[in-house]
This record gives structure tokens, C-alpha cells and sequence, in this order.
């Protein structure tokens, strides 16, 4: 009676954990949208605050009184630290989309036959996957220096993630 309780109690952990990868999938579907537009509108940004700043460098070439040019050259000082925030935010919202096709990509896992794979981004990605599980991100001490090796046709990238994670799961 006990074994049989103890399979109730993981299966319905196994139907839990399927339902939220479900959900999951769906969510992370719903992301790529607002990561499009998000990123639309940061290279908009950049573009516009990169014209203000010519006009504001070729407005300051001119013989201006001081109080003019002071005020002139700070303005230039916000636009390039603006430039500069945008970047980050781009590279922000490159880990975003990077981690969003991660998982759109382990959800795919089996859906197609024979591909020809990258291990050494496969390794990548699987670590970024890894990182969203705060203690492995903290806590495990991560380096990861690869050599340059050729595509592989891989049959079930499935399988190769699985291995893979035992492998990290195993650090």
C-alpha cells in the first residue's frame, strides 16, 4: 500500500511539472511579441538620439557664447549616456530573446528527425538554461572553454540535452 502511494504522489508531481511546462510554453510563446516590439523601439531610440546628438555636436562647432555651449555640451553628455543606457538595455533583451528560444528549443526537443547541430552552442544554451535555476547560477562555480569542433547530425537532440543535463546536474 505504501509503493502505492508513493507512485500516486509522483505521478501527480509528474502531471504537475507537465502542466506547467505547458503553461510555460505558452507563456514564452506570448514573450517573443513584446521582446519584438521592445527591441523595435530601442533601435528607434538609438537612431533618434543619435540624430539629436549630431545636431547638438554640429550646433556647438559654431561660435556660441559660453552659457550656450556649456548648456549645449551637457546636453551632449545625457545623449551619449542615454546611447550608452540603451545599450544595455539591448543586451538585456538579447539574454531575454536568448533564453526565450532556449526553452522554445527544449520544447521542441523530438519534434523533428535528423538536423545537423552545433555542440559547442548546444553546451551554451544549455548552460544559459541552467542559469535560470538561481542556485546552479550562484552556486556552482561555471567555466566553460570549448574547442572548436565540427557539426554533428544528431538523431534526438533530445537525448543530447537530457545527457547534457545529467552531466550539469551531476556538478
Amino acid at each position: 500500500m505504501e509503493n502505492i502511494q508513493i507512485l500516486e504522489r509522483l505521478l501527480y508531481s509528474c502531471f504537475q511539472n507537465s502542466k506547467i511546462g505547458h503553461l510555460v510554453k505558452g507563456i514564452v510563446h506570448n514573450l517573443n511579441g513584446p521582446i519584438q516590439i521592445l527591441s523595435m523601439q530601442i533601435e528607434i531610440l538609438r537612431m533618434d538620439t543619435a540624430k539629436d546628438l549630431k545636431v547638438v555636436e554640429s550646433t556647438l562647432a559654431l561660435s556660441l557664447p559660453d552659457t550656450a555651449a556649456n548648456q549645449l555640451k551637457g546636453l551632449t553628455d545625457n545623449l551619449q549616456r542615454r546611447i550608452e543606457r540603451l545599450s544595455q538595455m539591448e543586451e538585456a533583451l538579447a539574454r531575454m530573446e536568448n533564453m526565450v528560444n532556449v526553452i522554445t528549443n527544449r520544447s521542441q526537443d523530438g519534434e523533428d528527425g535528423q538536423r545537423p547541430l552545433i555542440l559547442n552552442q548546444v553546451l551554451e544554451e544549455e548552460l544559459d538554461f541552467w542559469n535560470a535555476d538561481l542556485f546552479f547560477k550562484h552556486q556552482v562555480g561555471q567555466q566553460l572553454a570549448l574547442p572548436t569542433i565540427p557539426t554533428l547530425i544528431v538523431i534526438n537532440e533530445g537525448y543530447l540535452r537530457d545527457l547534457i543535463d545529467c552531466l550539469l546536474d551531476a556538478c
